[in-house]
């Protein structure tokens, strides 16, 4: 038990290692108060007090007040973080290489800044991706706001859904076309040196689409080719209509955001269940 410590709303632990520096990890709490509490690493300045330094015990995160959500995930270097508060403002702190705070720049942060223009609306979840183990900075960032869309910034081979692959360093909305559908969720993966980062979204209508590298099959997009899907791409199955007439074979085999040899296995991270296309239903 830490001492002196309740009122306890939520905690985010980030892991990270590196050669040069060993541990460097973090664990973020959010008290019922509304302040950002952080211990462990602080070299990127990821404990949000203004400092560089690293610390055992938890220090409090200044200018933050009215804070309801926090969401943290490490890079190979040090961890970043951001913090929504009560009025739906969306502060980040902490590493930056790649532009994946938002902020409109690659600057890391001690203090949480908001993020700059670009996004607008109101957040109902942030989802963070990197590769903590290879030492390079491969961090991204997507918002899924309130009406559907999603934004996205910071290091792109595609999977942030603009159509091209520069960085970005603003978030900046997913160009997709669905008909109207609204993205409901959104899970993202880093992984591998540059070969495995992608994006699945569900969406309100039982859809779902996939972006990004697809060298094991990660988007679930396509049986035939690994190439890389730099537009949403509606997931085997997953598209409008979908069922078994337009698949040959009784059985599809594809791999959705994990990179496994799963055959006729879907794995959205949270869920698997079994596909079998000669008896699949629209």
């Amino acid at each position: 038990i830490v001492s002196g410590f309740n009122n306890v709303v939520d905690v985010v632990a980030t892991g990270g290692y590196n050669t040069t520096d060993g541990d460097t990890g973090n664990i973020f709490v959010l008290r019922s108060n509304g302040t950002v509490w952080t211990a462990g690493n602080g070299q990127f300045g990821q404990l949000g007090n203004g400092t560089l330094v690293s610390t055992s015990t938890f220090v409090q995160a200044t200018g933050l007040t009215n804070i309801v959500r926090i969401y943290a995930a490490p890079t190979h270097w040090g961890a970043y973080a951001f913090a929504v508060n009560s009025s739906g403002q969306v502060f980040a702190v902490g590493a930056n290489a790649v532009g994946n705070l938002g902020t409109g720049n690659t600057t890391q942060y001690s203090t949480y800044q908001p993020i700059s223009g670009g996004f607008t609306g109101k957040v109902a979840k942030i989802v963070l991706a990197s590769n903590a183990m290879i030492s390079s900075s491969y961090a991204f960032s997507y918002i899924l706001d309130t009406d559907g869309n999603v934004w996205a910034t910071g290091y792109n081979v595609g999977q942030l859904g603009t159509g091209a692959t520069p960085n970005l360093s603003t978030f900046t909305k997913m160009q997709k076309s669905t008909n109207g559908a609204k993205a409901l969720d959104i899970r993202a993966m880093g992984y591998g040196a540059g070969s495995g980062f992608a994006a699945v979204i569900t969406q309100d209508d039982g859809t779902m689409m996939g972006i990004g590298q697809n060298n094991f099959g990660q988007t679930g997009t396509d049986v035939n080719s690994n190439s890389s899907v730099y537009n949403l791409k509606y997931v085997l199955g997953f598209g409008p209509g979908q069922n078994a007439s337009q698949f040959s074979g009784g059985l599809v085999p594809f791999n959705l955001l994990t990179g496994a040899q799963l055959g006729n296995v879907v794995d959205n991270l949270n869920f698997t269940q079994q596909v079998n296309w000669s008896t699949a239903s629209n």
